[in-house]
């Protein structure tokens, strides 16, 4: 398969534009255009005691997202990649794989949780029911890193992460498709690192290129 259009939702988090420009270099493997979504949540501008919908803060929170996703655009377009706006009320999961839907999205690139506490998963309950839901290939992109080497806290910005991937796989159907995937990204990958499962003894210690 080949991403020549990937769906980019966002709560312009820490790194959401970062996280954007990473994927730039996928111009190389084919991409075309990138559909910018920004849901706005409903309770932000639903119907409220005596003051019913708030029909003047939905237009300003669509005009700041228009703004923002407005500077994002020039990034794309000076690499040669086409964009779309889509700003929606609603809820995000729906929203999201309806769109994908809707665009023959061929990649649904989404963001790591807020950290709220001990990072035991980066990945929020939206994520995991879109990954859960979607018919959709979806990557999770977690552009900064800090973990802890030789006593000391390290930060690391991961802002070429098609170089080097790692493969992680059971030689299942949805590692086949992985590996396919991967496969179409030959003139951005330099190589690929594969973690094969092995039967009864769990995954090995060693990565193997």
């Amino acid at each position: 398969m080949k991403i020549e259009k990937i769906l980019f939702p966002t709560k312009f988090r820490e790194f959401a534009f970062e996280a954007l420009e990473s994927l730039l270099v996928l111009k190389d493997a084919g991409l075309r255009d990138v559909v910018l979504h920004y849901v706005i949540p409903r309770e932000e501008v639903g119907f409220v005691p005596y003051g019913g919908y708030l029909k003047d803060e939905e237009e300003r929170l669509r005009e700041e997202t228009r703004i923002r996703f407005q500077e994002w655009q020039q990034a794309l377009s000076a690499h040669g990649i086409g964009s779309k706006i889509v700003i929606e009320v609603g809820d995000p999961v729906p929203n999201i794989l309806a769109l994908a839907e809707k665009e023959k999205i061929d990649l649904i690139v989404v963001g790591k949780k807020k950290k709220t506490g001990p990072e035991l998963s980066f990945v929020g309950s939206h994520t995991l029911q879109l990954i859960t839901r979607s018919t959709v290939p979806i990557l999770v992109s977690k552009h900064m890193v800090e973990y802890e080497s030789s006593g000391e806290m390290v930060t690391r910005l991961n802002d070429t992460i098609f170089q080097r991937p790692l493969l992680a796989t059971d030689w299942s159907e949805p590692s086949s498709r992985a590996l396919e995937l991967l496969s179409s990204l030959k003139n951005i990958v330099d190589a690929v690192s594969v973690w094969k499962k092995r039967a009864g003894n769990g995954w090995p210690a060693i990565a193997k290129d």
